[in-house]
């Protein structure tokens, strides 16, 4: 298999560095892994390596995100991060005979705070 990834992320903070915005995307491709076939030939004896597995076929996705940071001032944590975002993945399998495309929307919430 050969495979490669490329991404971009870009931030900017404001309001003296209580927020910050970013943007974010990412695309990979890959090709099959080398046992990979879209039907296999079972007579008179199944290959030793088979798979029906999407992700070991060819395939290429393509991530786009947005997320929001805010970091409020409070007495009891030295430093607290609130953050929110969504992404929406697309993934576009080239090979496989039952799925060709799949699209998600990821969505996170997450809370960090150092004492």
């Amino acid at each position: 298999m050969t495979a490669h990834t490329g991404s971009a992320r870009a931030s900017l903070s404001f309001a003296g560095e209580r927020w910050t915005v970013s943007v974010e995307a990412r695309g990979h491709g890959q090709t099959a892994v080398a046992f990979y076939q879209r039907r296999y030939e079972t007579l008179p004896e199944a290959p030793a390596l088979r798979t029906a597995e999407k992700e070991l076929g060819p395939l290429w996705s393509a991530l786009a995100g947005l997320h929001l940071d805010f970091t409020p001032r409070v007495q009891w944590a030295e430093r607290l991060r609130v953050g929110l975002g969504a992404e929406v993945l697309h993934l576009r399998y080239l090979d496989h005979p039952f799925l060709a495309q799949r699209t998600a929307l990821v969505t996170m919430l997450d809370v960090s705070w150092e004492h």
